[in-house]
């Protein structure tokens, strides 16, 4: 692990993890790898911390997440108790061929890998993951703590709640809503405003309310 720069612990050690080292490894600002926390699982060697260790640190640190969608809402449990800390910070991972428009509002904490486009005045909340080639056009709004998979397509003026999982190359037309704690398999396409929850599983010509 590097010994220079702005020191960070990246919290998960599951299938992200690569991926989280090397968004980091590609900032612009000079991050040292001080450790791996976990407290769902452990490999051996690799966990250095756990939660508890990050909510008593004292320093300014840098705090990656490397935690998936299995349950969003237990990762938000997470995200919340880590901000009760005020010397954990977290920085956006975005990778340098993501095009982001100077006028997109974005929070802290999120992922956006390569080939992604934010439009103009899209606003983008807390903690969202952003896979490879999602776009999402302008005026469109996104809440806290999504996961938008592979090749997602969002249209203008939508508007997306929170800890929702998008699955790959789905379809959010123009101005559509979806609302928060929604579940959207692969290819699904949203052409409404929904004001609750919703399932959509295309394979199966399947939505639920």
């Amino acid at each position: 692990m590097s010994t220079q720069g702005q020191e960070a612990i990246i919290y998960g050690q599951g299938n992200l993890l690569p991926q989280i080292k090397e968004l980091i490894s590609l900032q612009k600002e000079n991050f040292s790898i001080i450790g791996i926390a976990d407290d769902f699982s452990s490999k051996e060697g690799i966990v250095t911390h756990h939660l508890e260790d990050l909510l008593n640190l004292k320093s300014k640190t840098a705090v990656f997440l490397s935690i998936g969608y299995s349950d969003l809402e237990a990762r938000y449990d997470l995200i919340l108790k880590l901000r009760e800390n005020s010397f954990l910070f977290f920085p956006n991972l975005i990778h340098p061929q993501a095009a982001i428009s100077s006028s997109v509002q974005l929070g802290e904490g999120n992922i956006v890998l390569p080939n992604t486009t934010l439009d103009t005045e899209v606003k983008i909340g807390c903690f969202n993951y952003l896979d490879h080639n999602v776009g999402i056009s302008h005026h469109s709004i996104v809440g806290d703590n999504n996961f938008i998979c592979l090749g997602t397509m969002i249209g203008g003026k939508a508007k997306i709640g929170h800890h929702n999982f998008i699955g790959m190359q789905s379809t959010l037309f123009n101005e559509s809503e979806l609302e928060s704690n929604s579940y959207l398999a692969a290819r699904s396409i949203v052409r409404e405003k929904y004001k609750e929850s919703i399932k959509i599983f295309p394979d199966l010509k399947q939505s639920i309310v």
